[in-house]
């Protein structure tokens, strides 16, 4: 997750200069839960030239997971993992200025991040060098990296079968 929120700041303040603030809490995305009011904790806030901040709350998921339907499920539908994790965002935050970004554990986006990192490339004074190609494997290569250090030191904890055993 936090590698994902680093890339896509990097992502978005190569597109268009913008500047990106991390893990942000903002009162104005404040919601009452379990009884009581709770600020929203936003992992990037965008503040764009001329605009409003545009906040986003990015999410990791797995399509693999312990309800065998809807490991079914997903099988079938490609990016349903994604697109499920981003609606409890909506859920969550029901705001226009939160566009929800989820992205699963293999590298896909869901259909709002996907949207809106299209979008940065319309941007007017968005970077020619810096492609929509690009943006992506800015994302998946974070992505992949993280998880791929997760498994080597979970791997290096686990202690070694004992043969005498």
């Amino acid at each position: 997750h936090n590698a994902i929120v680093k890339a896509l700041a990097q992502v978005i303040h190569k597109t268009d200069g913008a500047k990106v603030h991390l893990e942000r809490r903002e009162s104005e995305l404040a919601r009452i839960f379990k009884g009581r009011v709770q600020q929203g904790q936003m992992d990037l806030a965008v503040a764009q030239y001329g605009t409003h901040t545009k906040y986003i709350d990015a999410t990791v998921v797995s399509p693999v997971t312990a309800d065998p339907r809807f490991v079914l499920e997903a099988a079938n539908k490609p990016g349903l993992a994604a697109t499920k994790a981003e609606g409890l965002k909506r859920l969550r935050y029901p705001h226009a200025s939160l566009p929800p970004f989820a992205m699963e554990i293999g590298g896909r986006l869901g259909p709002s991040a996907l949207a809106y990192v299209q979008s940065l490339f319309r941007e007017p004074g968005a970077s020619a060098d810096y492609t929509i190609a690009d943006a992506l494997t800015s994302l998946s290569t974070a992505l992949h990296a993280h998880t791929a250090q997760q498994i080597y030191t979970a791997q290096l904890s686990t202690p070694a079968p004992n043969p005498a055993s």
